[in-house]
């Protein structure tokens, strides 16, 4: 009588053991960890390129720095910001007053050339 006696699974493959040179991970995730570290490098290089007088090796410092600038140029939104609507509601009395001015003008012309016809003085 046969009787089904189930297999022993078979151990997993093993794979053979690589030595990696100096600098040369093969381990997926030591390839991963370099790839994350390259690209926090290339960013971080785009960022020094982006910020003037950065020349910190430091990252902490380098970012420090990059943080105080980005919170310049807020401040600077801001100025520009208060300037602007400053400039508008300036524009705006100037216009305002303009064209009172003009309105007191059309009355002026009107009466000075009525004055003129009256007495048959040449208008200028």
């Amino acid at each position: 009588m046969h009787t089904n006696v189930p297999a022993a699974p078979h151990p997993p493959a093993m794979r053979p053991r690589v030595r990696a040179r100096r600098g040369q991970a093969t381990d997926p995730h030591s390839i991963a960890e370099r790839l994350r570290r390259e690209r926090i490098a290339e960013r971080i290089r785009a960022l020094q390129d982006l910020v003037p007088s950065v020349n910190k090796t430091d990252r902490a410092a380098m970012l420090d720095e990059i943080m105080d600038y980005v919170k310049f140029l807020r401040l600077q939104v801001k100025v520009l910001d208060m300037l602007e609507d400053a400039c508008e509601s300036l524009l705006e009395n100037i216009l305002a007053e303009n064209k009172h001015i003009q309105e007191v003008a059309k009355v002026d012309s009107y009466q000075y050339f009525m004055f003129c016809n009256t007495w048959n003085w040449r208008w200028y």
